[in-house]
Formats: structure tokens, sequence, C-alpha cells
């Protein structure tokens, strides 16, 4: 939730990194790998999980593409195809999506 609310991210929340204090206040360590991401990504983040949790493909490459970084245009055809197989397949796992994204010829990530 605090990704969505406040933008901020703790990339490696395992057990030994996050602490549950007093009056369950959470207590982070280790920020070698944090980061925070704008209120238009979050939007965008947003969108991309509703519209996969209503099987929308259209929506869900759509917001791919707009949370995505890429020197050539995309080939939407491919792409739609990619995430609509992981749409309906019932795959939910990050890499199968990552490697849909990197197929269509783009970066979920900005350098």
């Amino acid at each position: 939730m605090k990704i969505f609310v406040h933008g901020f991210f703790h990339a490696d929340p395992h057990p030994g990194n996050i602490f549950v204090l007093a009056d369950n206040i959470l207590c982070y360590i280790d920020f070698g790998m944090i980061g925070r991401i704008g209120l238009k990504s979050r939007e965008d983040f947003a969108d991309l999980i509703l519209s996969i949790a209503q099987r929308n493909e259209v929506k869900a490459t759509d917001a791919l593409l707009r949370l995505a970084v890429y020197e050539e245009e995309p080939d939407y055809a491919s792409l739609l195809r990619g995430v609509a197989g992981f749409l309906f397949a019932g795959m939910m796992g990050f890499w199968l999506l990552v490697s849909i994204i990197n197929a269509g010829g783009c970066k979920l990530y900005k350098q």
C-alpha cells in the first residue's frame, strides 16, 4: 500500500529487513534497495493491476506501454497477444510478464 500512497518502496522486504515494534509500527532497515515512484507511474501501475484483475488485455497492454521505455515502437499486436495469453492462462508470474514486455521490444524500468 505504501507504494501507491507515498510512492516509496523497499525492494528487499524479507523478515531480516523489517521489524515490528510496539503498537504494530513497522521498522525498515537496510535501505540498500529502495526507490520512489512518481504519481503518474503509480496511477499507470494501478491501471495495470486493475486491468489484469478484469482480464482486459487491451487496457493491460496500454498500461504496460505507458510504464515501459522503448526506443522503437513496439509491435502492439504481438504484445497484445502475449498479454492476452498471460491473462487468460491465469499465469500471474512476474517473470512471465517481464518476458512478454521484453518480447514486445521494451523495458519495464527507466534507466
